[in-house]
């Protein structure tokens, strides 16, 4: 039996006390509007895509050496938007 004297923080031994350090969760919301348009006997599908809405800057890849430890190398990607249209004839 565990006993916890303060609450465990990201620093948690996990896979049965391997000693592996696990970094935080990524959470990432993309969104998608769309709007369907018809013109006679054609369809246009016209979409704007925000790619993480939330703009997180979660940590995907971190330095795990010595001198430089969990520095992170590479972060979550910035929000950004991407628009497009699709035609049905």
């Amino acid at each position: 039996m565990d006993v916890h004297l303060l609450s465990p923080g990201p620093y948690t031994t996990t896979n049965g006390g391997s000693g592996q350090v696990h970094g935080d969760r990524l959470h990432q919301m993309d969104v998608r509007f769309s709007k369907l348009l018809h013109f006679g006997g054609t369809r246009a599908r016209a979409n704007m895509d925000i790619y993480n809405a939330l703009n997180s800057s979660a940590v995907l890849t971190q330095n795990d050496t010595f001198g430089d430890w969990q520095r992170p190398t590479e972060i979550l990607i910035a929000r950004f938007v991407k628009f497009s249209v699709q035609f049905d004839f």
